[in-house]
This record gives structure tokens, C-alpha cells and sequence, in this order.
């Protein structure tokens, strides 16, 4: 089964504003490569916020996505 185009709607509206701004300047800048291309200082620097709050925003947007995709991984490990 895969995610409804609601289904993804749903989860991006779930983010705040900043997150999903801190979210879009990490992927920018490559917080999410290998090897990273950024760091969460770098990100930090770049939106002018200290390295935790970057971190922490980051971390719930990475688990509200996890837990959205998760449920449909279980679902396919089921046929």
C-alpha cells in the first residue's frame, strides 16, 4: 500500500512553520547526504538558531515521517 497524496498533504501540514523551514535549509545544504555536506551547526549558523533547537526540530519532523512511512511498511510486510 502506498501513501495517499492526502496522506503525504497531511503529514507536511503537520509540520510548523519552522520546521519545515529548518527542514528545507538541512536538505539545502546537504545535512542529509553522505558524507554530509553540512553539519547541524552549519544549519544553525545559516538560520541563525542554536545547534539544539536545530536538532530538536529536525528530530520531530524525522519522527513524524518515520512513523507516517512506518505504517504503510507494515501494512506491505502483511501480503
Amino acid at each position: 500500500m502506498i501513501p495517499s497524496a492526502t496522506g503525504w498533504q497531511n503529514l507536511l501540514e503537520s509540520f510548523s512553520e519552522r520546521q519545515s523551514t529548518i527542514v528545507h535549509k538541512a536538505i539545502e545544504m546537504g545535512y542529509y547526504r553522505r558524507p554530509r555536506d553540512a553539519t547541524l551547526q552549519d544549519v544553525a549558523d545559516e538560520i541563525g538558531i542554536t545547534k539544539t533547537t536545530i536538532s530538536q526540530h529536525l528530530r520531530k519532523a524525522e519522527e513524524r515521517t518515520i512513523k507516517f512511512v512506518a505504517e504503510y511498511i507494515d501494512l506491505s510486510i502483511g501480503d
